[in-house]
């Protein structure tokens, strides 16, 4: 199957992208009512984004992981949030307050724990806190409070 992205083709395993997404299952499986179609038009997709992702599901090392997340959740497929994790958790060097955010916005539970944990001081949670405080995710927000009071 070939997917494009403003012109760009991506040369895809139909098989093996309906297996790790339920969205491009649902996308094929309805495609295969037109059987003679071979490509296959993705929009309000960055293409640069959609090459990240593909690269991680195959196996690769992506760049841009908020991107990459980004796809990974649109087109629900777990792999690619776990791969994205672990890197996020083992190499990223994003500050902790991109990280929780990341793990708040995409669900990536380990991580969320792991930047929680590492908040101790009060200068850790003022770190943490965004400038819109609404756009913290409520269990983040639950935790940083327990700590504060901790530290009262």
């Amino acid at each position: 199957m070939i997917l494009v992205v403003d012109g760009r083709k991506f040369y895809v395993s139909k098989t093996y992208l309906s297996y790790q997404s339920r969205y491009f299952a649902n996308l094929f499986s309805e495609a295969s009512k037109d059987s003679g179609r071979s490509e296959m038009e993705l929009k309000d997709v960055n293409p640069e984004d959609l090459q990240y992702y593909l690269d991680i599901l195959y196996g690769g090392n992506g760049i841009d992981v908020n991107g990459i997340l980004v796809i990974a959740k649109m087109y629900n497929t777990p792999l690619v949030l776990h791969k994205c994790e672990e890197f996020l958790i083992e190499k990223s060097e994003l500050e902790l307050r991109k990280k929780l955010e990341l793990a708040g916005k995409y669900g990536l539970d380990e991580l969320k724990k792991l930047c929680l944990d590492r908040i101790i001081t009060k200068e850790d949670i003022l770190s943490v806190l965004p400038e819109n405080i609404n756009k913290m995710d409520h269990e983040s927000m639950a935790e940083i409070l327990k700590k504060t009071l901790a530290l009262i």
